[in-house]
């Protein structure tokens, strides 16, 4: 029985080494054909001339929608003051008000830990 047994580990063994061998030549088939593809893409984007975009981030794209608010006051306002005013002079100094104004528009729209606790503080 004792040996029944062996032979029938010894087969589990193998078929399983089997198997892992396997699934590491297809995974690496897999990494192969990827490379090629990836490969002959960029020659045929760098042929025609075009550029890769870039991948954008989460952090990126959640700091877009925190600048679309800053950026869309200070758009409005300044096309407020150039309809309102029309010396070109006045409207210069307006964009230069405009470009000042933005970092503290800025914390003022974004700042969502003002009036806030936050972090680690001793208990009393």
């Amino acid at each position: 029985m004792s040996r029944e047994r062996a032979r029938r580990r010894a087969a589990r063994e193998a078929e399983a080494a089997a198997a892992r061998d396997r699934s590491e030549r297809d995974r690496l088939a897999t990494v192969e054909r990827r490379g090629r593809r990836e490969a002959r893409a960029r020659s045929f984007r760098r042929a025609l001339g075009i550029r890769p975009t870039k991948v954008r981030s989460a952090t990126r794209r959640a700091a877009r929608r925190r600048w679309l608010p800053v950026l869309a006051v200070l758009v409005l306002a300044h096309l407020l003051l150039w309809f309102l005013v029309r010396d070109a002079r006045a409207s210069l100094v307006g964009l230069g008000v405009t470009l000042l104004a933005a970092p503290l528009l800025w914390v003022v729209v974004t700042d969502s830990a003002r009036g806030r606790r936050l972090g680690y503080r001793r208990r009393p």
